[in-house]
């Protein structure tokens, strides 16, 4: 018995690890452009993506250089993508699972302005 939960907690362990190797390395490539073709454009701490953890939307503050807000899952593949229209616009996230995703906002010449990480989380 003992040696079940040795090897139980030694997966769980291994598991853990993995996930939070592929979540770097994500974030790493999310943050050099990814396989988009995007060139970084410059960060900027002022813009936010809230709320986060979020539920059912997300906002960005208010940016002139924002033109799209991209959205991507752990494993580096874009499940969003959306034009921005207002300033107080809402990113409807409601039918993605529960889990981290990381946001790309773009500029209007394509250039990536930043990179955030979100947790989706359902109530």
């Amino acid at each position: 018995m003992k040696n079940k939960q040795t090897m139980r907690k030694l997966l769980q362990t291994i598991f853990l690890s993995f996930i939070l190797i592929l979540a770097i390395s994500v974030s790493a490539t999310a943050n050099n452009g990814g396989d988009d073709g995007v060139k970084t454009h410059q960060t900027n701490n002022d813009i936010r993506v809230y709320p986060n953890p979020a539920i059912d939307y997300i906002m960005v503050t208010e940016n002139d250089n924002v033109d799209k807000v991209w959205i991507y899952n752990i494993l580096g593949k874009r499940v969003k993508a959306y034009k921005v229209e207002t300033a107080d616009a809402k990113y409807d996230i409601r039918d993605l699972p529960r889990g981290m995703y990381i946001v790309r906002l773009i500029n209007h010449n394509g250039d990536l302005v930043m990179t955030r990480r979100v947790n989706k989380i359902n109530p």
